[in-house]
């Protein structure tokens, strides 16, 4: 639903509704350990924070980042690896820990 909801935005073409649709299952994921909708609301509206400060202001600078299928693997695609890697751990362990603390 939330990739539906989505769809009429100027921005999605292809692979958006694919990250939207992971993004969805992220926040659902987090709404069902957490029992409520608050900490996906927070998350959205600071998601959307970041997201435009970055499209609409020069604030994160200018993306003058090539295709990996250009470069290769290169460090700066590593590094974001490893971020995403890292981060993806952390939220999965914490939406378990959430649950476990909400059954108690």
């Amino acid at each position: 639903m939330f990739v539906v909801v989505h769809l009429n935005q100027a921005w999605v073409a292809p692979p958006i509704p694919v990250l939207l649709f992971a993004m969805g299952a992220l926040w659902g994921i987090l709404a069902h350990s957490a029992g409520s909708l608050i900490p996906v609301m927070i998350s959205h509206v600071v998601a959307d924070i970041f997201n435009f400060s970055y499209w609409w202001t020069d604030i994160a600078g200018s993306f003058d980042k090539r295709p990996i299928a250009e470069t290769g693997i290169d460090s700066h695609f590593v590094v974001w690896t490893l971020v995403f890697v890292a981060s993806l751990t952390l939220f999965f362990r914490a939406a378990r820990r959430t649950r476990v603390a909400r059954e108690q």
